[in-house]
């Protein structure tokens, strides 16, 4: 069987069908936010890039900004809905985008008239994304640059979301595609191996007794693929040994 790894559902019950054979391990990881990250950097964002630094949690303080509250009383459902905020402001969602949204893939209900006040909110705190957007729409470019250089052009119809979403989505790829160059080479000679790639997501296969070895290769690669792309905003991988996938 060869199951479309790409397509598997986030859910639980189906990735904890993947399992490490006996003697050996997952080693599973992913980038921390990476569109926000980088599309930190391309706008330049001063707010947004002085929470990379400080290691800030981006969706809570989000989330503080849009409630007018301390970082350290937003509730959950909160940081919640700032997630879905930050991941579909940055590729300019009007309101009634951003409702449909939340509620679609965060769980998250919000009436017409909050989500145009959160959008509003957004662009006022990160001014650095409002500039890009703007300058977007001012002048749409007919053609693009990904930080790494991959070149793309745009069609006669694209509008906003299309011109805010090819960089970020490409140079988030090309930050994955340096990092599988550069495992093949630091795994070479091992028992470790790469047994798929889910977006941003990299899964290794290692003995019990490297796997703690690999898990530090992996995040190390990762993140120095990504800040070599990166230049201004820190880039961060987590990772997790398991025997299942779903672990």
């Amino acid at each position: 069987m060869s199951p479309n790894i790409q397509q598997i559902p986030r859910s639980a019950k189906f990735r904890a069908c993947f399992i490490a054979p006996l003697g050996r391990k997952l080693i599973i990881a992913d980038y921390s936010q990476i569109e926000l990250r980088v599309a930190a950097e391309i706008t330049h964002d001063p707010r947004m890039t002085a929470a990379y630094h400080n290691g800030d949690d981006l969706h809570r303080l989000t989330a503080s900004l849009m409630l007018g509250k301390d970082m350290d009383s937003v509730a959950p459902q909160e940081r919640q809905a700032a997630k879905a905020v930050n991941f579909g402001l940055i590729f300019a969602m009007g309101a009634a985008g951003l409702k449909g949204y939340a509620e679609q893939s965060y769980g998250v209900e919000m009436t017409l008239e909050q989500a145009e006040q959160f959008r509003n909110s957004f662009f006022k705190a990160y001014t650095g994304m409002d500039k890009w957007h703007r300058a977007l729409k001012k002048n749409p470019p007919t053609e693009g640059r990904t930080l790494a250089g991959r070149r793309f052009a745009f069609s006669k119809n694209a509008g906003l979301a299309i011109f805010s979403n090819s960089p970020v989505q490409g140079t988030a790829a090309d930050i994955t595609k340096k990092a599988l160059g550069m495992l093949v080479n630091r795994l070479k000679g091992t028992d470790t191996h790469i047994i798929g790639v889910i977006h941003d997501e990299i899964l290794l296969e290692s003995p019990d007794e490297t796997a703690d070895e690999a898990a530090e290769i992996l995040k190390s690669t990762m993140e120095a693929a990504g800040n070599s792309i990166l230049k201004s905003v820190p880039c961060e991988a987590e990772v997790s040994i398991a025997q299942n996938w779903a672990d």
